[in-house]
């Protein structure tokens, strides 16, 4: 391209003398010299057109390079081709093309500026393009090898974190596992209570009582998270056992103090019923065996719950499903067991017992292998009207400010007695103590509505089972879980959960208290007047209705039905409503507890008096105001819940029109559930 004057001049004078000799030779050898003529000029023509449309092409290549604003170079350059003063059209025409000429070329500029070009130079912008490309290339190789790098430490720490999940946690579980020396001078021996006054443990009992296991629980809430609605309830789980403790010392020495007991006459043949003896008959024991009757059922009520995990039953929907399912069982149950045989063992034997017999009397599958007076201490400590029972229902009511869960449990242990069966002695209510069984059947059930299965504390163990379930699935073992206090669990959910998670966001509610509103809720049993027993509610959709019968089928189908279940309806009511995957965290969905399906107060026996003598009734059986009572009370305890965080109320209808769906109507058998998260 020509970029000075002198070099347009030379090409010029060149191209002109180039015209000229190529018109010549056309005009001498032309034979026809008139058509030769007409030849000469439509050469010059064209010759001329070639001409201005390069020296156009020239002068925009310069417009382009210089410094100076664009559209007036254009017009200077025209002004000075055409001359001073002129006028570029008589008609408007050429001023019109200028016009747009410097508008493309204004165009072309900010064009340039959005490619990353700059608009006045350098002269070689598509070799500045290049280098700008080049440039870009570079930093994003550059961003990708640090991204690459940031994967690589990511992956080695997920690769870590099963490693380091387990070391802290059996750091975590092995303080309580580590025997200490008990001081000369014996404490806790005598503590102020503020349901009992005062509290008396044997001295015997002293070693068992400093064991780190049974320190442990005064690290572990008797009702969870409670709190959160009941301040005051933060009472612990070793409160709890001095309490059981203080009744079974209260409940023996009444009935070893009285002499008396009930005896068997055989099975009745028209009622079916157990006959008993017109009268009480004597009941003689010795001092030396009152003391160790007395001195074993105070153990025994200390190891009865120390087998609890943190939070109490916040995690029953999730480790007896976790793994074997050789039991049905509560966990603390079998790991309470368990404690008792691998670590307490030399404790006991120096209290003057035997493991295995302590074993046998927590161990409701032993009951039968019971003897003599063991039979009456396992019934006070476990059976469906016991001490343990009237403890933490006065103590939970008390705590919590619920009175609906006071009862007169001095007038209960007064109706106590045993009842002599070859030999063994069982657990018995005499007649009297009706009003207040009624009484305290009522209690319970009212705070378990109220209380232990209150929806905001139900919400916040769904939230802890769903951080938990991560911790498992990353390597946790389940035994060393079982064995953490409250405080260690919510360290280990607070180093091994991140917070981008939807593991991490729950436990981020849970410590933040972040308040859930209930959208939807479905009563799954009804009383069935007919059959005179709770049944499914017909109402319920195919879904909940196979979930309600899977939970009878076997233990193959818990962990389905308390585990797997309740997160994959969360997963789908989250689809139904298209709620973002990272808000997904934000909709849980609570089901009713094993034991709620059973028939509790069933096996509580009773004494019936009526003209024909003494007869021994199942406590069910022998109240009707008890029959009443279930069948309003217990359809309440079988609820489905659907809850939202308080940020989604605005979705509230959409979420519970969903739920509605999926609970309440035709839908298709229970789905497949999503898998649990795993590293």
């Amino acid at each position: 391209m020509i970029h000075t004057r002198k070099d347009r001049t030379l090409y010029f004078i060149s191209g002109v003398i180039a015209a000229a000799f190529i018109a010549g030779l056309i005009y001498a050898t032309a034979e026809d010299k008139r058509t030769s003529l007409r030849m000469i000029f439509i050469y010059l023509s064209v010759g001329f057109a070639t001409f201005i449309v390069l020296y156009g092409l020239n002068l925009a290549s310069i417009w382009l390079s210089q410094p100076d604003d664009l559209a007036l170079k254009i017009r200077a350059r025209w002004q000075r081709v055409l001359g001073e003063g002129e006028s570029l059209s008589p008609f408007g025409v050429a001023d019109d093309y200028l016009d747009r000429a410097a508008l493309l070329v204004v165009s072309l500029q900010a064009k340039i500026l959005s490619v990353g070009g700059e608009p006045h130079g350098p002269r070689r912008p598509a070799a500045q393009l290049i280098r700008a490309h080049e440039d870009e290339h570079r930093k994003d190789i550059e961003k990708i090898t640090a991204l690459q790098t940031e994967v690589s430490v990511l992956e080695n720490r997920l690769r870590q974190i099963p490693a380091e999940l387990q070391a802290r946690a059996k750091a975590f579980s092995s303080v309580w596992l580590c025997k200490k020396r008990p001081r000369s001078e014996p404490t806790f021996l005598h503590r102020d209570d503020p349901i009992y006054g005062q509290l008396g443990i044997h001295e015997k009992l002293y070693p068992i009582l400093c064991h780190p296991l049974i320190q442990r629980l005064n690290y572990v809430r008797q009702l969870s998270f409670a709190y959160l609605t009941f301040p005051s309830a933060s009472h612990t789980r070793l409160s709890h056992l001095f309490g059981v403790a203080k009744n079974a010392q209260e409940v023996l020495r009444k009935v070893i103090t009285k002499q008396v007991a009930y005896r068997s006459l055989g099975r009745d043949q028209a009622t079916g019923l157990l006959r008993l003896e017109s009268k009480l008959v004597p009941l003689s024991v010795t001092p030396e065996k009152t003391n160790s009757i007395l001195l074993k059922a105070q153990l025994c009520a200390l190891l009865h719950d120390v087998g609890h995990g943190p939070f109490g039953h916040a995690l029953d929907k999730l480790v007896p499903y976790h793994g074997d399912l050789g039991r049905t069982d509560p966990p603390d149950t079998v790991y309470g067991l368990k404690y008792i045989k691998d670590y307490l063992g030399a404790e006991i034997s120096e209290a003057g017992f035997q493991p295995d017999e302590i074993v046998k009397i927590l161990d409701k599958e032993q009951k039968d292998e019971l003897t003599g007076f063991d039979v009456l201490i396992a019934d006070l400590i476990a059976s469906p009207v016991d001490i343990d029972r009237m403890d933490f229902l006065v103590r939970d009511a008390h705590m919590t400010g619920l009175e609906m869960g006071f009862i007169n449990t001095e007038a209960l242990r007064e109706q106590m007695y045993p009842l002599e069966e070859s030999g063994d002695y069982k657990l018995v209510y005499a007649p009297a103590a009706l009003s207040e069984m009624e009484d305290l059947a009522q209690a319970h059930h009212n705070m378990y509505i109220h209380c232990y299965e209150h929806p905001r504390k139900v919400a916040s163990e769904r939230l802890l089972v769903r951080a938990v379930t991560y911790l498992l699935a990353n390597g946790l073992p389940k035994d060393d879980l079982m064995l953490l206090s409250d405080d260690q669990l919510i360290a280990l959910l607070s180093e091994f959960l991140s917070p981008e998670t939807a593991q991490g966001q729950c436990f981020r509610a849970l410590r933040e208290n972040v308040h859930f509103l209930l959208v939807a809720e479905y009563h799954l049993s009804i009383w069935d007047p007919v059959a005179r027993e709770m049944k499914c509610n017909p109402k319920l959709s195919a879904t909940v209705r196979a979930w309600y019968d899977e939970r009878a089928k076997g233990k193959q189908f818990l962990k389905r039905v308390y585990v797997e279940s309740p997160l994959s309806w969360e997963e789908q009511i989250c689809r139904a409503v298209g709620l973002r995957e990272e808000d997904r965290w934000k909709v849980i969905v609570t089901v009713p507890a094993y034991d709620a399906k059973l028939q509790q107060e069933s096996g509580a026996l009773v004494v019936r008096k009526d003209a024909s003598g003494l007869f021994l009734d199942d406590f069910y059986n022998a109240s009707a105001i008890l029959r009443n009572l279930l069948t309003i009370l217990v359809p309440e305890r079988h609820v489905l819940r659907v809850h939202v965080t308080e940020d989604l109320a605005a979705d509230a209808a959409k979420l519970g029109k969903a739920a509605e769906d999926l609970f309440m109507g035709a839908t298709a058998p229970l789905a497949d559930s999503p898998a649990l998260p795993v590293a």
